[in-house]
């Protein structure tokens, strides 16, 4: 993967877990060709580090390719027509360039929210202070129009998670959004009556027991999710009945709701360094190749997904590595992320503030320009109808 990462002196230590309060693992000294999980020299292209895979632990190094005892496996190989010619690298056949710039085009719309959504994630959980797991209080409640004011990032690849919400009479809600915006559902005073209860988050394919006191089951399509909450402004004097209300509720594991040990952790991934010019470039697609581990193929987006993997991306998340595309594939990706951005642009130009960006995947369905325009315009808007 094509992409550059912490850099010295800001490295965590791994932990043993993701879910709970270990901090997540992130890659550094890329710049230095030093990272233990690089198993090939540092490459520059266009002025940027290029780490071959830069969250592969060291334990699964890139060099032991398949069928290679020594780790010295045949190089990848490519197929690719330029100007009207086929580029032979191998037996593996990529598409004529103009299916690749339309595929690249689609995909970078389609993949837009995702990397925004996860530069979130990345500058709150991965960079910053808080954990998975855990609810975050930030800016000053300013009803259901304004930021969150409260936030949260759970794990669900190892078990669900339970959110436990209080009596109140306080107006509020909770929504729980995948980690490509797409909402899931919503928690709060409009949903539960201002009840107390306790909600499962489930991950893609849970198929457990709902256990007994679940009020209902909030079915992610990703694995990683994220949760924004809203309240009405504090009035004076109420700081304090404020406070109690906030300290209502709360995030465990399901394995904790039910009293019993917690599974085996996930596999904790090395995340890659947020960028922000990665957006304009093919690591666009190094990053999105990344997180399509988090994200697994539905059935609406099938199709757009095998013509990703086509290109090579999302065959084996995080194994994606654009220095490795013959030139004519990587010229035409870069012509189609393109191509992606002029159409968001238009879609930005032309859009009514009436217009609803925001919802579920149900109500969205494969526009997926109108998903990343919302997400250009405002991540994590509420749609009117969740509004308290």
């Amino acid at each position: 993967m094509a992409l550059s990462a912490r850099g010295p002196g800001r490295a965590r230590a791994p932990e043993a877990r993701i879910g709970g309060a270990s901090r997540p693992l992130v890659c550094c000294n890329f710049r230095a060709g030093s990272c233990p999980t690089q198993v090939a020299p540092a490459r520059r292209r266009r002025g940027l580090v290029e780490p071959r895979a830069p969250w592969r632990a060291a334990t699964s190094p890139r060099a032991a390719r398949p069928g290679s005892a020594s780790g010295e496996g045949a190089a990848p190989s490519f197929q690719v027509r330029v100007c009207g010619a086929v580029e032979e690298r191998g037996a593996m056949a990529f598409p004529p360039v103009e299916e690749i710039r339309r595929t690249a085009a689609e995909g970078w719309i389609w993949g837009y929210a995702l990397l925004q959504n996860y530069h979130v994630l990345y500058d709150q959980v991965i960079d910053g202070d808080a954990r998975f797991g855990a609810f975050q209080f930030g800016e000053a409640p300013a009803g259901p129009k304004g930021p969150p004011s409260a936030w949260a990032w759970l794990d669900l690849r190892a078990e669900p998670w339970v959110l436990s919400v209080p009596s109140t009479e306080r107006p509020y809600v909770i929504a729980v959004h995948d980690l490509d915006t797409s909402y899931v559902g919503f928690v709060g005073s409009r949903t539960t009556g201002g009840q107390a209860g306790h909600h499962l988050i489930s991950a893609p394919g849970w198929q457990g027991r709902v256990p007994d006191g679940i009020a209902d089951v909030q079915r992610a399509d990703t694995s990683l999710v994220g949760l924004t909450g809203r309240t009405a402004p504090v009035e004076a004097g109420t700081e304090t009945v404020f406070a109690a209300f906030r300290g209502g509720f709360g995030l465990r594991p399901l394995s904790d709701y039910l009293g019993r040990g917690r599974p085996d952790a996930a596999p904790e991934p090395t995340w890659p360094v947020w960028r922000e010019e990665y957006l304009d470039t093919i690591e666009f697609f190094a990053v999105l190749d990344f997180l399509l581990a988090f994200c697994p193929v539905l059935p609406m987006e099938a199709v757009l997904r095998e013509r990703l993997a086509a290109i090579g991306i999302g065959v084996k998340p995080g194994e994606f590595e654009p220095g490795d595309l013959p030139a004519g594939a990587e010229l035409a990706i870069e012509h189609g992320i393109a191509d992606g951005r002029e159409r968001l642009a238009q879609a930005r130009a032309a859009h009514r503030p009436e217009a609803a960006l925001v919802g579920t995947r149900e109500e969205l369905g494969t526009d997926h320009l109108t998903r990343a325009l919302g997400a250009s315009l405002g991540l994590h808007t509420l749609p009117g109808y969740a509004w308290f």
